[in-house]
């Protein structure tokens, strides 16, 4: 899939995933082809960035368009939503 794709959004759970040892293996594989990729370019070619979805900051709640978290999944670990972290490995303890 390419990088810069934006996952098809459902207006229910399908959008909440538990974040697992298999979600970070996921990450760091992106990240490994993401610089291969960087190394194989030309510099001159600049590609737009992604930029995080406002709507998705930190401490905001969950716009409806994603649906409601199921209960099986409050207050544990998920997925990201926002496509912008698809290649970071970000940890916010405490924030």
């Amino acid at each position: 899939m390419d990088d810069r794709c934006y996952p098809v959004i459902f207006p229910d759970e399908r959008n909440f995933r538990p974040f697992t040892p298999d979600s970070l293996a996921a990450i760091e594989k992106r990240i490994a082809v993401q610089k291969e990729k960087k190394k194989s370019k030309d510099k001159t070619v600049t590609e737009p960035e992604l930029r995080p979805q406002l709507d998705l900051k930190a401490s905001r709640k969950v716009p409806k368009l994603y649906g409601s978290i199921p209960r099986d999944l409050v207050a544990k670990p998920l997925e990201d939503l926002d496509p912008y972290y698809r290649n970071h490995k970000v940890f916010l303890w405490g924030s």
